[in-house]
């Protein structure tokens, strides 16, 4: 009597396969010293081979239990019956070892009861109910009429992570509850643009029940993978120089540009109506399609100025954090300001500010950073520090809350303590930014930055402050351009990422308690 026996490996492999015991035979089967392991196609075709030359006439109902056909390279979805449609529209590469499939999904009949990514000896589940829903009326316009669907959220994004080596061959593998395979190949490509991390993000917001597995399933480490690749390759940056260079500044002020050039502009005008000789001016375009407008800009403002400052643009569109990080790498003030292009001084104060919030960080070793209170255009707060708090619909993830923003703005009273302080106007020393690493860059185009900052400050034991002496006005993301569904989506990755790198700390438990 003969027998053919399927035995799954474990993965990784933990050992040679040395003997067989048949329990209800109650023997032990040694397997010849030279047994290999063979590929699931080979074993298959010698299977049948062996069943088929066998007596009795019942290879049929044996052979309906062997491995199907391999995969050879061929798409053979199309063979399955009940139908079931999978296409993706793209696939990506996300490294180390990764990939990102965007496509759509229709099993009208139930069928299929696994699917499985494939390649380099490795092989992951691809799981629904993580994936990224997105909405194809398109597909449901197509497919309606043959399968009755209502239901239009037919697309998805999914992520299946540990086995994209480059040269890689993948397929997916598509089991039915009936026992049948199927299988698709994919095609990966590298593509780590910025474009395409906002393509990815531009998917509607997902409910709020999947909301954490959306992001901790796919769109987390997708977008981590892909803005770390696109950051790797250091940029070119040109630079140009207006006016002669300071020869040891105290302080230089970082101020990012994106879309609203002209920001510079009312800026350097404000600013020089007091100039501070020991303070640097570093604008950093962050949008090169339009450096000749800002060229000619910069030309425009140090002919009517006279106001020393240096223009930075580098050759891609990197975002808050990298376009920042690149005015405190070329920074040579003890002291660095970051702020953005959309927050100006209050009357003819020019950069006079500037020294005061230096002198509070002088003055006390504790202060890590310490900004402006910042005022809307009708004098109402729209910064005086920030705490956290958990929002209706989005998960459990911390978000940051602007303290009295909008309330009538407090008297002058120094110093006034808080959890974090923005970005928009922040004055730290130098050296702690680049024991720092400055900004984090793993967050997008701008928002957690200046939190994240200021953990790492607390973490240090070091604390964040508003002077609520010193005022400026802040137009509020109006450097950052209209909102947008990409945008929200990246808000919450930062959230996501915030969440996860802080949530273990403790020092978000108490920071909801300083309103």
């Amino acid at each position: 009597m003969g027998f053919v026996a399927v035995v799954h490996a474990p993965r990784p492999p933990v050992g040679d396969l040395v003997a067989l015991e048949l329990t209800a035979l109650d023997c032990r089967l040694p397997l010849a010293s030279q047994a290999t392991a063979q590929a699931e196609l080979t074993l298959g075709a010698l299977a049948r081979r062996l069943v088929q030359a066998g007596p009795g006439g019942r290879g049929h109902a044996i052979l309906s239990l062997l491995p199907r056909r391999g995969y050879d390279g061929t798409d053979t979805l199309g063979q399955l019956w009940p139908p079931v449609h999978l296409e993706f529209d793209q696939v990506l590469r996300v490294p180390p070892d990764g990939v990102a499939l965007v496509g759509w999904f229709v099993d009208p009949g139930a069928a299929v009861a696994a699917l499985r990514v494939r390649g380099a000896g490795a092989t992951i589940e691809l799981k629904p109910a993580t994936w990224v829903q997105v909405k194809r009326p398109d597909v449901l316009e197509a497919l309606a009429p043959r399968y009755g669907l209502e239901q239009d959220t037919l697309g998805f994004v999914a992520y299946a992570p540990g086995l994209a080596k480059v040269g890689t061959e993948l397929y997916v593998e598509i089991e039915t509850w009936q026992g049948e395979i199927a299988y698709k190949p994919v095609r990966p490509v590298e593509l780590f643009g910025l474009g395409v991390i906002k393509q990815l993000l531009a998917v509607p917001r997902q409910p709020r029940a999947r909301l954490a597995a959306a992001f901790d399933s796919v769109l987390g480490p997708v977008i981590e993978g892909l803005n770390r690749a696109r950051l790797a390759r250091p940029p070119s940056v040109a630079a140009l120089t207006f006016g002669p260079p300071l020869p040891a500044p105290e302080s230089s002020v970082v101020v990012p540009l994106h879309g609203r050039v002209d920001f510079m502009e009312y800026q350097l005008a404000l600013f020089a109506e007091q100039p501070d000789p020991h303070c640097e001016l570093i604008y950093v375009l962050d949008d090169p399609g339009l450096q000749d407008e800002a060229e000619r800009l910069a030309e425009s403002c140090w002919a009517r100025f006279r106001l020393p400052f240096q223009l930075l643009m580098p050759e891609a569109n990197l975002g808050f954090a990298p376009a920042t990080n690149l005015g405190i790498d070329a920074a040579r003030g003890t002291y660095v300001c970051l702020l953005n292009s959309d927050v100006f001084p209050i009357g003819p104060t020019g950069l006079a500010w500037v020294a005061k919030l230096v002198r509070r960080l002088a003055e006390d070793p504790t202060l890590g950073a310490v900004g402006p209170l910042l005022l809307y255009e009708d004098d109402t707060v729209q910064h005086a520090g920030m705490h956290y708090e958990q929002v209706a619909g989005l998960s459990d993830w911390a978000f940051l809350i602007h303290t009295g923003k909008g309330a009538p703005a407090p008297p002058a009273e120094g110093l006034r303590e808080a959890p974090a302080i923005t970005g928009a106007c922040m004055v730290l020393r130098r050296a702690d930014l680049q024991t720092l690493g400055g900004l984090d860059q793993g967050y997008l185009i701008g928002d957690f930055e200046d939190s994240d900052l200021c953990l790492q400050l607390r973490a240090r034991g070091q604390r964040c402050a508003v002077d609520t002496d010193l005022r400026l006005y802040h137009l509020e993301r109006q450097s950052q351009g209209p909102a947008s569904s990409w945008r929200m989506n990246a808000t919450l990755v930062n959230a996501w990422r915030h969440q996860r790198r802080w949530h273990a700390s403790g020092l978000l438990s108490d920071m909801g308690a300083d309103r």
